[in-house]
C-alpha cells in the first residue's frame, strides 16, 4: 500500500500566532491525499480567526470547514474545535497555541 491509501493519525503542534499562516497549505496538503483535518485551538476567538481564514486565505480558493455551529461533521473534511471530539473522522490534528493533544488508544506511552 502507499502512503496515501494508509492514513496514520498524527498531529501538528502550532504554538506561535504567525505560525497559522501556514495552515490554508498544510491543510490542502492533508486534504489532498484523500484525508480528514481537525484544527483543535484553546479559544472562541481563535476559531473565528482560523474561520475567516479558511474562507479567504486565497482570491481563487477556500477551504470547505465546518465546526459545531454548522453541525454536519459527517460533511466536513475539516474541523474547528476547542476540544478532544472528532466527529468528522479527522485522520490529522492540527493542535494551536498550546492545545492539548489527545492520546490515541493505539498509541504506547512510557509508564
Amino acid at each position: 500500500m502507499d502512503r496515501k491509501s494508509c492514513p496514520k493519525s498524527g498531529s501538528i503542534s502550532c504554538n506561535a500566532a504567525r505560525s497559522i499562516r501556514f495552515l490554508p497549505n498544510l491543510i490542502e496538503r492533508t486534504l489532498q491525499r484523500g484525508w480528514r483535518a481537525a484544527v483543535q485551538a484553546t479559544s472562541q476567538e481563535r476559531l473565528a480567526a482560523i474561520d475567516d481564514l479558511l474562507w479567504t486565505f486565497a482570491e481563487e480558493s477556500f477551504l470547505a470547514h465546518g465546526s459545531a455551529a454548522q453541525g454536519d461533521p459527517e460533511l466536513q473534511p475539516v474541523w474547528l474545535t476547542l476540544g478532544p471530539d472528532n466527529p468528522n473522522g479527522s485522520q490529522v490534528r492540527f493542535l494551536l497555541e498550546g492545545a492539548a493533544p489527545i492520546l490515541s488508544p493505539n498509541r504506547i506511552t512510557p509508564a
